[in-house]
């Protein structure tokens, strides 16, 4: 009996150290989203989506390595509707916030919430249109004008790293005023 007891804790420790790996796999496996919503563009404005001529090589690296939506359809035509029913997962109107610019209602379950829940970094940056009561659903909300793509690159180099993260960024710039 004596002889099998170092095998014994030999495969007691594997079974530990495998067992944290995995679970630091896991962790670490959790993927980041970034959503970067554009008013007023559609998805053949992008070489991802092959536009002949114009070039969005950012993007396309992202579409490549990331996930692309080639079946997707918002819910409403309208910018803030829209908004608040991809964060919620519900029609514009069962969201409390069917028409432009009404906030979302404090209420609402939100995607970057429950994110924020589990560990994530839950930042916006640029067109807000959101309301108040959704900001608790973010860990920094940078707005921005004239664009709103102004802070893009310092929200995302300054997110904990050691967090998987969501960003929602946000342009103004092909936003039409009608």
């Amino acid at each position: 009996m004596q002889s099998v007891w170092p095998l014994f804790v030999l495969l007691i420790g594997f079974l530990f150290v495998a067992a944290l790996t995995f679970c630091t796999f896991a962790i670490d496996r959790r993927p980041n989203f970034v959503v970067i919503f554009a008013d007023d563009v559609s998805c053949s404005d992008f070489g991802t989506y092959g536009h002949p001529h114009i070039r969005t090589p950012h993007i396309d690296r992202l579409a490549a390595e990331g996930i692309r939506f080639d079946a997707a359809f918002l819910t409403c035509s309208s910018c803030s509707p829209s908004r608040s029913s991809i964060l919620t997962g519900r029609y514009p109107h069962n969201t409390g916030a069917a028409e432009l610019h009404m906030p979302l209602p404090a209420d609402q379950v939100v995607l970057t919430g429950l994110l924020k829940q589990h560990g994530y970094y839950t930042a916006s940056a640029g067109k807000w249109h959101l309301g108040k009561a959704a900001e608790k659903h973010f860990d920094l909300i940078v707005g921005g004008l004239p664009s709103g793509c102004e802070h893009w690159v310092e929200v995302l180099s300054g997110r904990p790293q050691e967090k998987p993260f969501f960003l929602w960024l946000a342009a103004f710039d092909a936003h039409r005023t009608y």
